[in-house]
């Protein structure tokens, strides 16, 4: 999923919160982007390879020179594992809350790109519980695939939703 759509994911669940702090808000917002950074470096490179814009990028271009990516791959994998996710929990509740509420943004992430990606190719599945190979298959759509009326569509909706959430 794009990083947008997962800035906004975060917000929404932040606004759902009224009881937290400003920074606290903004901790949910940034565990809901974070999982992705290891990898934006990746995209970049694709684009450069592919002759493209990143905003340009598909799943074609993923598939053709996903080779060059391939060292990356694995701190993608080990970023949207739940098994960080759970490291991530059991420090926040051992030495400080900020871990907790960088949690709660990093689930909702792996939340939605477990239901936004959906791939024939099996080594493009989610491997939720990584470093075990077991992929999931049970996303409802393939994001790649997606034009970007569909994201602008799914930005307004997010942003509707997290404006009903804040009106008072």
């Amino acid at each position: 999923m794009d990083i947008v759509t997962h800035a906004l994911s975060g917000v929404m669940l932040a606004s759902l919160m009224p009881e937290t702090t400003p920074e606290q808000k903004a901790i949910i917002v940034l565990g809901s982007v974070l999982p992705d950074i290891s990898f934006s470096k990746a995209y970049f490179l694709i684009a450069k390879k592919a002759k493209k814009s990143v905003f340009k990028l598909n799943l074609d271009d993923f598939t053709k020179y996903g080779s060059i990516v391939k060292p990356k791959i694995k701190s993608y994998l080990f970023f949207h594992s739940f098994i960080f996710l759970l490291a991530l929990l059991i420090v926040g509740f051992l030495f400080s809350n900020i871990f907790l509420f960088l949690s709660l943004g990093w689930g909702l992430h792996l939340f939605y790109d477990l239901l936004l990606h959906k791939y024939k190719e099996e080594e493009l599945r989610p491997k939720p519980f990584y470093p075990f190979k077991k992929s999931w298959d049970i996303g409802l759509t393939n994001a790649w695939m997606l034009k970007p009326r569909h994201f602008l569509i799914m930005w307004f909706n997010h942003l509707v939703i997290i404006f009903m959430l804040t009106i008072k």
